[in-house]
């Protein structure tokens, strides 16, 4: 087969990727700095709340917030995962073979995780919710999405894998013949 190398869009692809590896690594920063301020000690943030009359139940508060965080880390591996799997497949394309059983394999494993993101947004958006009305406006946002279009990315994907899975297996009959 022939290599893509050179190939722009393959190029693109790939920093894309980076970017997207960096973004994931600044959210989970983000989210064990969040973590250490909040119940780390440097700073009580529930019971400032309350006690500015903003907030009202602070154990509740702090395990819903503590929910979240572990919802966020979650999806965000989730994402780290589909990106990696991903990278994978962009790099066999650009090896000219992109067709072999194991990016079947990845496109399945891609489907799970964008199901599972879409699924850890549920109880997100339920606990987002919960803690809007404990909290004043103003005093932070929470947002989480459920998406029917994550949920059609899923499908999609799990069909492509069975293409994938069928066309590799085609070509091994093919040269099994040949």
């Amino acid at each position: 087969m022939a290599k893509t190398k050179g190939d722009l869009l393959l190029t693109v692809a790939r920093i894309g990727i980076t970017v997207v590896h960096i973004a994931v690594a600044i959210g989970i920063a983000g989210l064990v700095i969040a973590s250490i301020g909040i119940f780390g000690g440097y700073g009580d943030f529930a019971n400032e709340l309350t006690a500015q009359g903003r907030a009202t139940g602070i154990a509740s508060i702090r395990g819903a917030i503590g929910g979240m965080f572990l919802m966020a880390f979650a999806s965000l591996l989730c994402v780290s995962g589909f990106v990696r799997q991903l990278g994978r497949m962009i790099d066999t394309v650009g090896h000219g073979d992109p067709f072999i059983p194991d990016n079947a394999d990845r496109l399945t494993r891609m489907a799970w995780l964008a199901l599972a993101i879409q699924l850890i947004a549920l109880p997100m958006a339920a606990l987002a919710g919960w803690l809007a009305l404990r909290l004043d406006e103003g005093v932070f946002e929470l947002r989480s999405d459920f998406s029917f279009t994550g949920i059609g990315l899923a499908i999609v994907l799990f069909i492509l894998a069975r293409v994938f899975r069928h066309g590799a297996a085609m070509r091994d009959d093919l040269e099994g013949t040949v």
